[in-house]
């Protein structure tokens, strides 16, 4: 019996030690998601009403209606038949919204994970038509500090916001850190999308995007890029019922969508490569262009490819520079020239000029009748006094978007063009 209670003694100071050791504790900021839920998500398109333009992304033109995207929140829409004085005329929301691209009175947009159809037959009273969900990749906007991620719980909806709070927790031997797998919305977090040219739209019937669309029409069919690799495509044959068709992957990671003519031109991280759309259900690669790493949009003209090289966190890579390619021989690209830039972003071609958005160096337009010899010198005008990230050029209007705001000019007379409207960017309320 002694024996038995000796070792229950033993058993009992074990227990004593142990608990009289003093806890570690870990103290730390984290990122808290805040959801938007499913049924939420998939009830919310609508119009409402004007709304402030704090976050500008890419824009869009359709039938003298100017589309401003309000980056993750929906679409601004003005009356832009007159330019000097665009009206207002609403706010579609569509959350998680990004990119759009219009044919007819069908809109297609992608909201976080879903593809959605909308009518805007009449522009005051959009209506949702049609849904594909889940076709986009599950992306989070991008936080505003290096604090943790929390835990996603996807079955809860999709990530709206963070909500940013102290945690204390206890700190467990042998606990390794744990990381969680987010794609953060690219879009979102660089905050430059910029636009597409004119001379890529194969029908009057579909709107003019940018050169970093990531939306793209072409006769009955729309092409999509779903975070960096994959191209769905959808047979819009009957436009309010997108039907998903097989899509492909291309060569390397996938950025931008431009079209010319019957060829669909696609700008990666690593370079630009060239699809024909004979069978515009079943692209077929032609060929290529290969550089460093770098983000690119490209526009085309007739036998030239212009591809803008910008360094940032996102695509990697330190170069900033233009590249023309010679397309003559749409087998065989060849580089031809190079020019070295600030910062560019979007870019788009009109005869021969060719507009650049350089960031905080503002917007350049440059002679580009002879593109293989062309250089600062070829420079005709820059606007230093904006941050143009995205342009349209529309024939004698120039669309300009940028983190200060949207711009239009009158480059009728390129040596004097003049600045006719300017929508400014309201700071945030947070």
């Amino acid at each position: 019996m002694k024996k038995n209670n000796f070792y229950l003694n033993i058993i009992l100071l074990v227990l004593l030690i142990s608990g009289c050791q003093d806890k570690t504790y870990e103290e730390y900021w984290v990122n808290e998601p805040v959801y938007l839920s499913y049924d939420d998500l998939r009830s919310s398109i609508q119009e409402t009403d004007e709304q402030p333009l704090v976050l500008p992304g890419k824009i869009y033109f359709k039938d003298n209606y100017l589309f401003i995207n309000e980056l993750m929140k929906g679409v601004h829409v003005y009356d832009n038949t007159n330019p000097e004085t665009p009206a207002y005329k609403t706010f579609i929301k569509i959350p998680g919204n990004v990119d759009i691209a219009i044919k007819g009175d069908l809109l297609y947009a992608d909201s976080y994970i879903d593809l959605v159809a909308i009518n805007i037959s009449s522009i005051d009273q959009p209506k949702e038509k049609h849904r594909i969900k889940n076709v986009f990749n599950y992306t989070v906007p991008e936080t505003q500090n290096n604090y943790r991620i929390g835990n996603i719980d996807y079955s809860k909806g999709v990530v709206l916001d963070w909500n940013v709070k102290e945690v204390k927790e206890e700190v467990v031997e042998d606990d390794y850190p744990i990381y969680y797998d987010v794609v953060y919305s690219a879009d979102y977090a660089l905050i430059n999308s910029a636009s597409r040219g004119v001379t890529a739209q194969s029908t009057n019937t579909a709107g003019i995007a940018g050169s970093t669309a990531r939306f793209m029409l072409y006769n009955n069919f729309l092409y999509t890029i779903n975070q960096g690799w994959y191209i769905a495509i959808y047979d819009i044959t009957t436009p309010e019922l997108p039907l998903a068709q097989n899509g492909f992957y291309p060569n390397n990671t996938a950025e931008t969508l431009f079209i010319k003519d019957d060829l669909l031109f696609i700008g990666g991280q690593s370079g630009m490569q060239i699809f024909s759309l004979n069978n515009p259900a079943e692209p077929q690669y032609i060929s290529g262009y290969s550089h460093i790493t770098a983000c690119d949009p490209v526009v085309v003209n007739d036998d030239y490819a212009f591809v803008t090289l910008r360094s940032n966190n996102f695509c990697g890579g330190n170069t900033n520079q233009l590249d023309v390619i010679n397309i003559q021989n749409i087998e065989s690209p060849q580089l031809r020239n190079s020019l070295a830039l600030t910062n560019p972003h979007g870019l788009g071609v009109d005869r021969d000029f060719l507009f650049i958005c350089d960031g905080d160096e503002g917007l350049r337009v440059f002679d580009a009748t002879e593109p293989e010899q062309m250089g600062l010198s070829n420079q005709l005008k820059q606007f230093n006094d904006i941050h143009a990230v995205d342009v349209i050029p529309l024939g004698d209007v120039l669309l300009t978007i940028g983190n200060d705001g949207f711009y239009q000019y009158d480059y009728t007379n390129i040596n004097d063009m003049k600045l006719l409207s300017h929508i400014e960017v309201t700071a945030s309320e947070d």
